[in-house]
């Protein structure tokens, strides 16, 4: 639910925005996500540009490992995110996944897996490689 949130969300303002995405140019982007200090696997990671900050183009995501490194792909499979400011999203795939259909609760604080919500905001990606640090905070209110 919260990813269907957080896409639709996006996807509706961008559609609104700019008509349709385009093909901006790509910065390569890895980074590490850390909860409350600690590395976060098992999180998908969404960068979608930020409509209000004048973005129009794809979003990316990826996937956190074991030691909560993740590196980003566009929907079409190319390597890195769009050179803009994005907003952050990041859902907890261990509560998406888990047995018998049942939700479990998440590890992430609800605000970041919504796309107007989420206080990882203005998140610039630049051109060429760079590695961002995103630190989720399960106090922050």
């Amino acid at each position: 639910m919260g990813r269907f949130i957080c896409t639709f969300g996006m996807g509706l303002v961008v559609a609104m925005v700019s008509g349709c995405a385009t093909k901006a140019p790509l910065g390569r982007v890895e980074g590490v996500v850390t909860l409350d200090g600690k590395p976060l696997p098992k999180v998908e990671v969404q960068f979608l540009p930020d409509p209000s900050a004048g973005a129009s183009a794809r979003r990316s995501l990826g996937y956190t490992d074991d030691q909560g490194r993740f590196s980003l792909r566009t929907d079409d499979g190319e390597v890195g995110a769009a050179v803009c400011n994005h907003r952050v999203c990041l859902i907890d795939v261990v509560a998406r996944t888990h047995r018998r259909g049942e939700m479990k609760k998440s590890r992430i604080p609800p605000q970041y897996g919504n796309a107007t919500q989420t206080p990882l905001t203005a998140i610039s990606v630049t051109e060429g490689e760079q590695s961002i640090e995103i630190k989720v905070d399960r106090n922050r209110r």
